[in-house]
């Protein structure tokens, strides 16, 4: 009776396997990223279906999803009810061309934002499209949108460059969501 329970557990544990082996996972390097209003030079498509913008961004990482919330006691228990929801922040880790594309760029567009005298503009002036796609092949047929709202810049972090290293500049840039919620999609 015991070897029947063993013979059961091995069949259930090769099902298990046959399924994580047929499952199609998603990579971390599955993504693009694009905003709109970029410059021409960084959003030309060339023979390989990418453009320059593809190959500076390195990481792009964002909380799609979060709702605030208020607890409420009442006797001994205590009651937990969504309040609000959060708008998110991309950040997008870049390497930069020989020219810096990508940091005059970003620097334009901090300059719609703010003002030489210490003014805002208002939103229509600087708020882009920023979208973040899906993709299972490099032809550009599987692209499915992941998340797409309206953004602004709001940080570049720190850029390090150092005579003994290898490799190339790499800093990070912050975008913050105008509004909460209308970006999330649901992923099918």
């Amino acid at each position: 009776m015991a070897h029947q329970g063993y013979k059961d557990d091995l069949n259930k544990r090769r099902l298990i396997s046959h399924r994580g082996i047929r499952t199609e996972f998603a990579e971390q390097w599955q993504f693009r990223a694009t905003v709109e209003g970029m410059p021409a030079e960084l959003t030309r498509v060339d023979a390989s279906n990418h453009n320059l913008f593809d190959f500076l961004v390195k990481n792009v990482s964002f909380g799609p999803t979060e709702l605030t919330t208020d607890a409420v006691e009442v006797g001994g228990a205590i009651f937990t009810f969504p309040k609000t929801s959060a708008p998110c922040v991309i950040t997008m880790t870049v390497r930069d061309s020989s020219t810096w594309q990508l940091y005059n760029w970003f620097n334009t567009w901090v300059s719609e934002v703010v003002n030489n005298d210490g003014t805002f503009n208002l939103p229509f002036k600087y708020k882009k499209l920023l979208k973040i796609k899906t993709y299972k092949d490099d032809e550009g047929g599987s692209e499915v949108d992941l998340w797409s709202d309206e953004v602004f810049p709001t940080k570049m972090g720190d850029i390090s460059m150092d005579v003994s290293a290898e490799g190339f500049v790499e800093f990070p840039i912050v975008f913050q969501q105008f509004r909460s919620l209308p970006g999330i999609k649901k992923k099918t």
